[in-house]
């Protein structure tokens, strides 16, 4: 497997276990992470982030390195 493919399916895993992980935390009576826990009229808020991690994440993060990579490209070219 290439080094490239890799890298994209552990930033997939990763997005997808971080929204999942606050999703589920939102979603129950037990926090995992007792003294940073949220006020309950928050726990919608985190829900709805949580959810927005998890479709768009990865979309996200991959618009942002075609950014970073265009701005590199330009700055070479100017240079």
């Amino acid at each position: 497997m290439k080094p490239a493919l890799k890298r994209e399916i552990k930033l997939l895993t990763f997005f997808l276990f971080l929204g999942f992980l606050l999703y589920f935390d939102s979603t129950s009576h037990k926090s995992w992470r007792y003294p940073l826990e949220l006020s309950p009229e928050n726990k919608k808020i985190e829900k709805t982030v949580s959810l927005f991690i998890i479709y768009f994440g990865y979309i996200f993060s991959a618009v942002l390195r075609g950014l970073i990579f265009l701005i590199r490209r330009f700055v070479k070219y100017i240079s």
